[in-house]
């Protein structure tokens, strides 16, 4: 009978973890033991994956990992230590997690990804290392949109911007794509206006401008709304982007006419 080597790690030292960072580390460490590999092993396994998908033309999946990196032996050594500052990419865990699934015997009991992007969440919202209680907390902005200023204190309308920023840092694009578009879309158009102010706030440009997009789509009675809010706030800029973006549309069941 094959016996699976469990991987043995020292223990954490949780005077400079974070709890959200501790409850990740043994989150990981369980699955790098459900694999039943090595660390280089289980490098190697994803990888065999990643080629695996490129060979069957399944270019966009394929690219997509791929530009998040493969999922290295150092790198599962940190993870498993929380020795990182910033979160694991999304897309690096998930691959950890589906070859926990397909390798764990029938009596182990994988945690659900549902779970693990809970505690993933968790930790991508808070630094690794215990902050001070008073410090501001601050979401994270891609490196292509440039260095945001310095705020210490910065009141944010809509909450969920910087979940929106995180999934950004970290790669989690699907997560960020829904987001934008929900709020765009299907969102009160107050809060639709939030959003546009937090992103444009926070130094999302490219996230403010889809929202925008997205807005720009919608009932005339919902430009009008969110126009207003825009507005009345002082964000002309933003309220001209979306009107130039509803008066450039088809027309249609009581949309805004096309611009001559």
């Amino acid at each position: 009978m094959l016996v699976k080597r469990r991987k043995a790690f020292a223990d954490l030292d949780l005077d400079k973890l974070s709890p959200a960072w501790r409850d990740l580390a043994e989150a990981v460490r369980v699955l790098i033991r459900q694999t039943g590999r090595s660390l280089r092993a289980i490098e190697s396994a994803i990888r065999e994956k990643l080629d695996e998908l490129r060979k069957e033309a399944r270019a966009d999946e394929y690219k997509l990992r791929l530009k998040y990196g493969y999922l290295t032996k150092s790198v599962l050594w940190d993870w498993a230590h929380g020795n990182r500052k910033r979160a694991p990419k999304i897309v690096q865990l998930k691959e950890l997690h589906n070859l926990a699934l397909a390798s764990a015997g029938a009596a182990d009991e994988v945690i659900s990804w549902d779970d693990l992007e809970r505690l993933w969440h968790n930790v991508a919202t808070k630094p690794a290392e215990i902050a001070p209680a008073s410090e501001a907390t601050v979401a994270p902005v891609p490196r292509s949109e440039g260095d945001r200023r310095n705020i210490a204190i910065l009141e944010i309308a809509w909450r969920p911007a910087k979940d929106l920023a995180t999934y950004i840092s970290v790669g989690n694009l699907e997560r960020a794509n829904g987001l934008i578009r929900h709020v765009g879309s299907e969102a009160d158009p107050a809060e639709t206006a939030d959003a546009v102010i937090s992103c444009r706030d926070l130094g999302m440009p490219e996230a403010t401008r889809a929202i925008i997009d997205y807005a720009g789509n919608r009932p005339e009675r919902d430009v009008l709304h969110i126009l207003h809010s825009l507005k009345q706030r002082g964000r002309r800029a933003d309220a001209d982007a979306l009107l130039d973006r509803a008066l450039t549309r088809p027309r249609g069941d009581g949309t805004l006419p096309r611009a001559s």
